[in-house]
C-alpha cells in the first residue's frame, strides 16, 4: 500500500482507513487461496471424471471380449460334441504286399506281385517261378548264394537255378549264383539263371563257377514258334571268384540266344573257358560295362543282330590264349535273326588291348555294318599289338579300321586297368 506523508499523515482518520484497507487486503488474499482451492479441485475433478469414462469404457470393451469368447466356446463345445456322436474315427488301411516268405526255396509257388526275401547263407536248391510280378530278394551278392553243388542237385524242370518259361517281369536281386555246372562235364545248358521264356531283370547278381553264367533258349528256338523273351543284367558280376564256362566251345558268363537282352553297368572278368558274351538274339544292348576277355571273345554275335555298345570298357587280359577279340554273323541267320545281316555299333566305348600281339575282328559276311564315334585304343606291353578285321567267306579278306586304331607312345599305358569293384 503507498505510504501517506504531509500534513494528511496527521489526520487521525488516516489510521481507520489504514486498517479498514489492511483488513480488506487480508480478507482478499483469503478469498484470493480459496479460489485458487476451489480451482484446483475442479481441475482434479474433472480429470478424475475422465478417467472414470476411459475405465468405463475399457470395461465396456472387455465385456465385449468376454461374451465374445464365451460365444466361441459354445460353438467349440458344440462341434466338440458333435464329433463324439459320430464315434471313433479310424484311418484307412495302408496297402501292405502279399506276404513275404523268408527261405529257399519257397513252400508254395509265389503268387502275382509276391517279394521272396533271402536271407545270408548259402542254398543248395533252385527254383521254378511260373506267376508274374515276382521279386527275389537276397542279402548280397557274396552273402546269398544260390549253390548247385557242380551238378549234385539236378532241378525237376531240367536247367537253371533259377528258372522262367513265360513268366513276366521277374526280378532277382542281390544273390549269388554258383556252381550251375553240368552234371557230365560237358555243356548243357545248366546255368545260374535260365530264361526259356518271359522277361526278367537280375540286379546285383553275382555269377561264379557255372556252366553259364546266365542263359536263355527259347522252346522251338529254331522256328517261328519260338516264344519272345528278355533279361535285363544291370550291375551284374560274373566270373570275379570263379570262372563260368566248361571249355567245350558251348558254355560262356553268358549265353544268350531269343529275342532280346540288355547288360548295364556290368562286368564280365574274363572267363578261361569261354567267350564273355555268346549272344544268339535279334537285338542286344550293352552300355557302362567293363568287359574282359582271356580265353574266347568279347562277343560272338550272329547273323542278323542289332548290337549297340556305348560307353563300354573293353579289355584283353594279360595272358589271353585266344586271337579271337569279336565274331559277327557266326552261324549265319539263325532262329529269329532272319532278317538283315546285322550292324554293330560303338559309341563312346575304350579298347584296351595287349594281352596278345594280334586282336582279330571277324566279320563273317561282307554286308555286316560295323561303326565307331568317339571312341579310343589303348595298349600296353612290350610291343604294339596288331589289330586286323578280317572276313572269312571262303577266303580270308583282311578290311580296313578306322584311323583310330593305331598304336604309338601317345596311347601307351603301363598295364591294364584293373577290374572295378562290385557294384552297388
Amino acid at each position: 500500500m503507498p505510504k501517506i506523508t504531509g500534513e494528511v499523515a496527521d489526520d487521525p482518520r488516516i489510521a481507520t482507513i489504514s486498517a479498514d484497507v489492511k483488513l480488506a487486503l487480508t480478507r482478499i488474499n483469503a478469498l484470493q487461496a480459496t479460489a485458487n482451492t476451489i480451482q484446483t479441485t475442479a481441475h482434479a475433478m474433472t480429470v478424475a471424471t475422465a478417467e472414470a469414462g476411459k475405465v468405463s469404457a475399457l470395461a465396456a470393451a472387455v465385456a465385449g471380449v468376454d461374451a465374445k469368447v464365451a460365444m466361441q466356446d459354445a460353438t467349440l463345445q458344440a462341434i466338440l460334441a458333435a464329433v463324439k456322436s459320430l464315434g471313433t474315427v479310424v484311418p484307412p488301411p495302408v496297402p501292405q504286399p502279399d506276404p513275404q516268405p523268408v527261405g529257399w526255396p519257397p513252400a508254395a509257388q509265389p503268387g502275382p506281385g509276391s517279394i521272396v526275401n533271402l536271407p545270408a547263407g548259402t542254398f543248395a536248391a533252385g527254383y521254378h517261378f511260373d506267376n508274374d510280378d515276382v521279386t527275389v530278394k537276397g542279402a548280397g551278392m557274396r552273402l546269398t548264394k544260390l549253390d548247385g553243388k557242380r551238378g549234385a542237385f539236378r532241378p525237376p524242370w531240367g536247367k537253371g537255378g533259377i528258372h522262367i518259361a513265360g513268366a513276366k517281369n521277374l526280378k532277382i536281386e542281390d544273390v549269388g549264383f554258383w556252381n550251375w555246372y553240368p552234371g557230365s562235364g560237358r555243356s548243357d545248358g545248366t546255368s545260374g539263371f535260365y530264361n526259356e521264356a518271359g522277361t526278367a531283370h537280375l540286379l546285383r547278381c553275382a555269377f561264379d563257377g557255372n556252366g553259364n553264367g546266365g542263359y536263355a533258349m527259347p522252346r522251338e528256338y529254331m522256328s517261328d514258334k519260338a516264344l519272345p523273351n528278355h533279361t535285363l543284367y544291370e550291375k551284374c558280376v560274373f566270373g570275379r571268384e570263379a570262372g563260368n564256362g566248361v571249355g567245350d566251345e558251348r558254355s560262356h558268363d553268358v549265353y544268350i540266344g531269343g529275342h532280346s537282352v540288355a547288360f548295364l553297368g556290368s562286368i564280365f572278368c574274363g572267363t578261361t573257358n569261354g567267350n564273355s558274351l555268346k549272344l544268339r538274339v535279334s537285338k542286344a544292348d550293352v552300355a557302362g560295362c567293363h568287359i574282359r576277355r582271356t580265353a574266347g571273345r568279347f562277343f560272338d554275335v550272329p547273323g542278323g543282330c542289332i548290337l549297340n555298345s556305348k560307353g563300354n570298357t573293353y579289355v584283353t587280359n594279360p595272358g589271353a590264349t585266344s586271337n579271337n577279340s569279336m565274331g559277327f554273323f557266326d552261324e549265319d541267320n539263325i532262329g529269329n535273326n532272319s532278317d538283315g545281316y546285322g550292324e554293330i555299333a560303338f559309341v563312346d566305348d575304350t579298347f584296351v588291348f595287349g594281352g596278345r600281339h594280334t586282336e582279330i575282328w571277324w566279320l563273317n559276311h561282307p554286308e555286316v555294318k560295323m561303326s565307331f564315334t568317339n571312341c579310343r585304343v589303348l595298349w600296353y606291353g612290350d610291343r604294339p599289338p596288331f589289330v586286323v578285321a578280317s572276313r572269312d567267306v571262303g577266303a580270308s579278306v583282311q578290311l580296313p579300321l578306322p584311323d583310330f586304331f593305331t598304336f604309338g607312345e601317345h596311347n601307351r599305358i603301363a598295364g591294364p586297368p584293373a577290374v572295378p569293384a562290385d557294384p552297388v
